[in-house]
């Protein structure tokens, strides 16, 4: 009986370990074009697109999934990590 239950025991477990699928990770990407704009791709269900213009000193934003660009204050995107090297005007 008491091996019964322990197989049952280890059964359970294994079954809960196999139908556990870690969460997907999503890739961000900083792209430099040779025209001085930067882009950083951030997929996801609410992911953006951020472009910076280092020439004309100008930060815009975007739904990943397409839509059109809004300008942003680049002092609000220098606080993302990724920006805080490349935004130096603000």
């Amino acid at each position: 009986m008491a091996l019964t239950f322990l197989l049952s025991i280890t059964l359970l477990i294994c079954d809960i370990k196999l139908s556990y699928s870690a969460p997907e990770v999503k890739h961000i990407s900083l792209e430099k074009e040779s025209n001085g704009l930067y882009t950083m791709n951030n997929p996801g269900d609410w992911g953006f697109v951020y472009v910076v213009d280092t020439v004309a000193e100008l930060c815009f934003v975007r739904p990943w999934n397409g839509g059109g660009h809004s300008q942003i204050p680049c002092s609000n995107l220098k606080k993302r990590p990724e920006f805080k090297g490349i935004i130096k005007w603000d």
